[in-house]
């Protein structure tokens, strides 16, 4: 999950719960798909209690077949504090459709290869430390004269 998304579940969460009320579960799989990562119990658990302390949401608490069902709404002063934060939110949701059309290309796959890299890096020969830094130079090379071509303004659609 990128930096920037995680410090800004609290605003994700509410715009999620402007769509409809949900179960924490729910809020976890539908965070999920949206940014890739589960988000842990540990993180959204904390986060609906000091959304329901300030008074931004509300819960409905029912009991079936032994189970306490907790059911989250966003209250009025949830609404107001999410449009008061519109222009935040949509740079977040901006990160987060970015993030998974990165992954859908397969920027999470060159994370996964870089970080494995990184934990044997010391262990490679310098023949293939030297063709692994040719394969970055190239891609990274190739990366930026695309994006050059974006802010040009002549990117292909």
């Amino acid at each position: 999950m990128p930096e920037d998304i995680r410090g800004k579940l609290r605003l994700l969460i509410l715009h999620l719960l402007s769509e409809s009320p949900k179960h924490g579960y729910s809020l976890m799989k539908q965070l999920e798909r949206i940014i890739g990562r589960v988000p842990s119990p540990g993180t959204i658990y904390p986060l609906l209690k000091d959304l329901l302390d300030s008074g931004l949401v509300e819960v409905s608490v029912r009991k079936r077949e032994g189970k306490v069902i907790k059911t989250y709404y966003i209250t009025e002063e949830g609404r107001k504090f999410l449009d008061d934060r519109r222009e935040e939110l949509e740079h977040v949701l901006k990160l987060v459709k970015s993030f998974t059309k990165f992954r859908e290309i397969g920027g999470e796959k060159l994370l996964n290869a870089l970080k494995e890299l990184g934990s044997v890096l010391a262990d490679l020969s310098d023949a293939e430390v030297e063709k692994i830094r040719n394969i970055l130079s190239k891609c990274a090379s190739e990366v930026m004269e695309i994006l050059r071509e974006v802010r040009k303004g002549k990117g292909s659609e």
